[in-house]
């Protein structure tokens, strides 16, 4: 998710704030706003009224209806140094901590009363005093007078605001100029110049593909310089004087158009002084320009302007003329993406392109630096250590490291961290209730289930109750037939069906022979069986149904008297036959059947030569048994 930042740049003549959503490719412009100042609140790049200043940021931030209250902000002034140094290469804890100590000699005031940052531009190895190799980190040291960065942290923290950077304004400019360039090789690269014309400041910056080899500020000149000198020269006042500026321009480039063309080319007379200190200007720059040509560097392919002193019309093309080599105005690139309102005003591009670099800070270098323990020293993710691999890396693939640094006072610092200290309590508590709630609620809907669950559950088992005394007499009616199943059953087991048994018998006698009595007697009943228990949670409450009435031992004399086969009752039989051998094929029938055992004749007498008598027994086996009520409960299901 974008973050939002508002880049703030403070001149002397006015303030211009715009708020960006900072994207991982690209910056948004959300808003824009800017408020002149009253003369002397600020000067030269320095805080001269902060309670004014404090009042004016109040005014735009109610103007510019900003929801952020993150600024970044740049410094451009002659409080700042800027300049190249060789130091000794060191690991980072140890290069940030020993750096104020090397340094100390390099600068104008006290290390202590100035806050100190660097951008690292190579590794580098130079011949040391006793001729060997020296290891040395080569960075851009900038030192800022404390109370200076103060004053600007101050009125900003006294608006109600929050200034999370100080950065200096021409890195912003070079952020700005190469955040849509394609990545070369800075050694191939052509130089480039980058002029910012403030009102009473200009600041100047010679960069190669993103890495600065020359930084000036130059305070006191500026667009208000050629103010002045209308003024003076034809004691206008100083509105007047910035009128007439911005109308005539230089010569050739005026939008008043006399009616009788002047004897000396101009197009009004102002225009021989503006000419003259544009001249100055230009003059100025090109010195500095040629400086840079004698150190040893690739020529200067271009020089870019911007600031609202760019604006005079005719000043590129003078400029062009006097430095031979082609001059333009910065524009905002497709890096930035702005609101469709506005988008062909090149004075916007001119007032947002300091506020647009200040916050590709953000991209350059993410986050903060943290003061060191001596407080003077904000460290940079690009340290000492990285110099080597990044050197290498930057000649090999070309990748651009854009100058950032950030000159905020330690006791800032300290406030970022204790402010990121609190807000990382205030998400941690706010996570931990959050999970609580959570929690809670979904403890609270477990519980609000299992209630419902447990009202319908009770729900169901008060139907159940009911249904079941309603069905009550229904279980009662079922047990009551349950017994008498086992009554029928128990009083039916030994019904026999003596009419097979008859049959069965007729069929056994030959022809000849004839039965004259038949006596049965049945075997006496075993001791009725013990019903085994329901078991436990069993529906079922009636008694099992009795067995069959099992056969006994054998009442009937047999053939053999020590192994006799158990009958369910025994048959003593006489009658006579024509000859012994029909009582043997009598006998023999009768043990072929399966309903009678161990047939059985005791004598046999012959009255007469004609006629054979007899006498014996039979058993009966459990065959004779009807068992018509064996299966009532089939029965009873079969008929229903």
């Amino acid at each position: 998710m974008a973050r939002t930042l508002v880049g703030l740049d403070i001149g002397s003549s006015g303030l211009r704030a715009a708020e960006f959503s900072v994207g991982n490719r690209r910056l948004r412009l959300r808003r824009f706003a800017q408020l002149e100042l009253p003369a002397g609140v600020v000067r030269a790049g320095t805080v001269v009224d902060p309670d004014a200043l404090t009042a004016a940021l109040v005014e735009l931030w109610s103007i510019g209806r900003f929801r952020s209250k993150t600024v970044a902000l740049g410094v451009a002034n002659a409080g700042v140094l800027v300049r190249q140094m060789d130091l000794d290469w060191m690991a980072p804890s140890d290069f940030s901590k020993a750096l104020r100590y090397q340094v100390e000699d390099a600068l104008p005031m006290a290390v202590d009363d100035a806050n100190l940052d660097y951008h690292l531009l190579d590794d580098v190895e130079v011949p040391g005093e006793d001729g060997a190799p020296r290891r040395v980190a080569r960075v851009l040291l900038v030192a800022a007078a404390r109370e200076m960065v103060d004053a600007f942290v101050g009125a900003v923290d006294r608006a109600g605001l929050r200034a999370v950077s100080v950065d200096l304004v021409p890195f912003a400019l070079v952020r700005s100029a190469v955040m849509s360039a394609p990545s070369v090789t800075p050694d191939d690269a052509p130089l480039e110049a980058l002029v910012d014309i403030g009102f009473d400041v200009v600041t100047l910056v010679v960069h190669q593909s993103g890495q600065p080899r020359y930084v000036r500020m130059l305070p006191g000149v500026g667009s208000d310089a050629i103010s002045q000198a209308i003024r003076e020269r034809y004691d206008w006042t100083w509105e007047e004087a910035e009128r007439t500026k911005v109308v005539v321009g230089l010569a050739g480039h005026s939008t008043l158009k006399p009616e009788v063309p002047r004897a000396d080319g101009l197009d009004h007379p102002a225009q021989r002084v503006v000419g003259a200190e544009a001249e100055a200007l230009a003059s100025e720059i090109a010195t500095t320009l040629d400086y840079v040509r004698d150190a040893d560097r690739p020529d200067i392919a271009r020089v870019l302007l911007a600031g609202a002193g760019s604006r005079l019309a005719g000043l590129p093309e003078l400029f062009e003329e006097r430095l031979g080599v082609p001059v333009e105005r910065m524009a905002l690139t497709d890096r930035v993406r702005r609101p469709l309102r506005g988008r062909d005003d090149e004075s916007d591009d001119i007032s947002v392109m300091i506020a647009a670099g200040l916050c590709l800070r953000a991209k350059s270098t993410r986050g903060v630096g943290r003061p060191s323990r001596q407080g003077s020293m904000s460290r940079k993710r690009t340290s000492a250590s990285e110099a080597a691999p990044l050197a290498e890396a930057k000649r090999k693939h070309g990748a651009q490291v854009l100058p950032s640094v950030n000159l905020l006072s330690p006791w800032a610092f300290e406030r970022i961290a204790v402010r990121q200290l609190r807000t990382r309590f205030a998400i941690s508590c706010l996570m931990v209730v959050s999970a609580a709630v959570a929690a809670w609620g979904l403890q609270s809907m477990r519980i609000a289930d299992a209630e419902d669950l447990l009202t319908v559950e009770n729900a169901e088992t008060s139907r159940l109750t009911e249904r079941t005394n309603v069905l009550q007499p229904v279980r009662t009616f079922i047990a009551g037939v349950e017994q008498q199943k086992v009554t029928v059953s128990e009083a039916m087991a030994s019904e026999i069906y003596f009419s097979n048994v008859l049959d069965s018998m007729s069929e056994a006698v030959p022809a000849g022979a004839v039965l004259d009595s038949l006596v049965v007697t049945l075997a006496p009943p075993p001791p009725a069986p013990v019903p085994a228990p329901a078991e436990e949670g069993s529906e079922e409450d009636s008694p099992t149904p009795a067995p069959a009435v099992p056969a006994v031992a054998s009442p009937c004399p047999g053939p053999d008297p020590f192994q006799t086969l158990p009958v369910v009752g025994c048959i003593t039989l006489s009658g006579s036959a024509g000859s012994r051998a029909e009582v043997g094929a009598f006998v023999v029938a009768l043990g072929a059947d399966e309903s009678f055992v161990e047939p059985f004749i005791s004598t046999t007498t012959t009255a007469d030569a004609a006629k054979v008598t007899f006498s014996g027994s039979v058993g009966l086996s459990e065959k004779v048994f009807s068992a018509r009520y064996a299966a009532l409960e089939q029965m009873l299901v079969g008929k229903g």
